[in-house]
């Protein structure tokens, strides 16, 4: 029989490809596709198959010779994928939109051979090409994270992890693609433009350097790589939001937030429970000094606030507000594994303290995980789906039903599932209980096929839950996603 982990990180791996895979036949089929999400789509699954396969090979290799002759024809296969599919993609789109072609080929006859290949350059190679050049860095994530990381990252965590990193660098350089040609539609609202330019600004000069300082004692070079990724984020949102007649940045995020008094409400919410929880974390790590798994259902619970709160106020801005959060959240992850002056100390006390089994000192990564978990349905289903329930997959099995699991197994659990696990056959039964209980408050009910479908769902996420032996904070919404899609 196969042993559970392997299954758990083989259906882990394949889980945000399918989803979105789903997704784009349930959009083919309402003539409601949109060109960017369903070439993300696209790239994120031939990503994900070339990752595989690289695996695969490095695994099976008998020699260094062997490796590289297989490895070229890997990339030679990826590279002539990404461009037929994108291709296939671009004429297959949908009638009712047509792409358009960068400004410089608009209106121009194809006279001879050049002019061909000038076409195809434009519209199908250089695409195809982004979509190709995700691949490889989708590979280059998953095999740093399992050989170089100094933490122990299971497979099925590290092609999600890979899978949403190099989605969003897609996102970002199709779109950038499309304000420098004017091809598309590649078009993303302008909140999403500037989290993709500041996300992509520090991923490149802060996050993906921090390993390699994490060791240098020299603090200057921490402090002036830290400055820089700040400067050029503050030059590039700048330059984004010029077309609001608004030059200060500064100036703009605050008219933003304080638009509405829906915004102002959220806000100041918002604030209130992020000051509870740094509080909480505090002087939990003061006084007590260690963590366990109840205590970390305490920012479940303040997310959930969140979550609830923002649906019901302005969805859109709340997404905005967690992508901002998710990027503050990594920068201080970097202050704390740098332990830079003055609260990379700070930080790390309080992390001691509340982290769990899967993290250490130098990658604490449960708590953005967690972020991440909520609002992943917001930010990974299209935004032609409406649907309340599928919006709230993190929210309620991340929420409700694990958080509903740790206070029924801790304190009436008696009845362990697995020897390896202490989770117990109690709080499976609470999870789903839970679950449901919260659905028919949040959604109500909506008719039985559709209850029907949540139960099937709730069953298989808290299964997912009860027997899963990694961090489950990234698996248990896309779990719901996909049953709550496909049922």
């Amino acid at each position: 029989m196969m042993d559970s982990t392997v299954t758990e990180n083989i259906l882990g791996t394949s889980l945000v490809p399918t989803i979105m895979g789903v997704l784009v036949g349930k959009s083919y089929s309402n003539d409601k596709l949109d060109l960017l999400y369903v070439t993300t789509a696209v790239g994120i699954t031939i990503a994900t198959a070339t990752s595989a396969l690289s695996l695969q090979l490095r695994w099976m290799s008998k020699s260094r010779n062997q490796l590289t002759i297989l490895t070229t024809a890997t990339l030679t296969l990826s590279l002539i994928a990404s461009i037929v599919s994108f291709h296939l993609v671009r004429h297959n789109f949908s009638p009712s939109r047509i792409y358009q072609l960068p400004e410089n080929l608009r209106d121009q006859r194809i006279s001879d051979s050049n002019d061909v290949f000038r076409y195809h350059f434009y519209t199908d190679f250089i695409p195809g090409f982004i979509l190709f050049s995700q691949a490889q860095l989708c590979s280059l994530i998953i095999f740093d994270l399992m050989n170089r990381a100094k933490r122990n990252f299971a497979l099925s965590e590290a092609f999600i992890v890979a899978q949403l990193v190099s989605g969003t660098y897609l996102i970002w350089a199709l779109t950038t693609y499309s304000s420098l040609t004017d091809a598309g539609p590649f078009r993303v609202e302008q909140t999403t433009s500037i989290l993709l330019n500041v996300g992509m600004i520090f991923c490149v000069l802060v996050f993906a350097p921090s390993y390699l300082l994490i060791k240098t004692s020299n603090s200057f070079m921490k402090y002036s790589t830290l400055v820089l990724g700040i400067f050029a984020s503050y030059v590039v949102t700048q330059n984004t939001i010029r077309t609001a007649k608004i030059g200060d940045p500064f100036t703009w995020l605050v008219d933003y937030i304080f638009a509405t008094h829906q915004r102002i409400s959220l806000f100041s919410l918002w604030l209130s429970t992020l000051a509870a929880c740094v509080s909480f974390s505090t002087s939990w790590s003061h006084m007590v000094g260690q963590t366990n798994s109840l205590v970390r259902k305490v920012f479940h619970l303040a997310t959930c606030v969140v979550f609830i709160s923002g649906y019901n106020q302005d969805l859109d801005f709340t997404a905005f507000a967690a992508g901002g959060m998710f990027i503050l959240m990594a920068i201080l992850e970097t202050i704390r594994a740098w332990n830079l002056w003055p609260i990379g100390y700070q930080l790390e006390r309080v992390c001691q303290s509340l982290r769990g089994r899967w993290d250490n000192r130098y990658l604490t990564l449960s708590h953005i995980y967690l972020l991440v978990g909520m609002m992943i349905p917001v930010w990974l289903i299209p935004s032609s789906e409406s649907n309340k329930l599928v919006l709230s997959s993190g929210l309620i099995s991340l929420g409700v039903g694990d958080t509903a699991a740790a206070v029924i197994g801790t304190f009436y659990g008696k009845s362990q599932i697995s020897p390896k696990s202490k989770k117990t056959v109690e709080g499976l039964v609470g999870n789903i209980l839970a679950m449901a209980l919260f659905k028919q408050i949040w959604v109500g009910y909506s008719g039985f096929l559709d209850e029907f479908s949540f139960a099937m769902a709730a069953v298989l996420t808290a299964f997912a839950e009860a027997t899963s032996l990694q961090c489950d904070n990234l698996v248990l919404p896309l779990v719901m996603i996909l049953a709550l899609e496909i049922f």
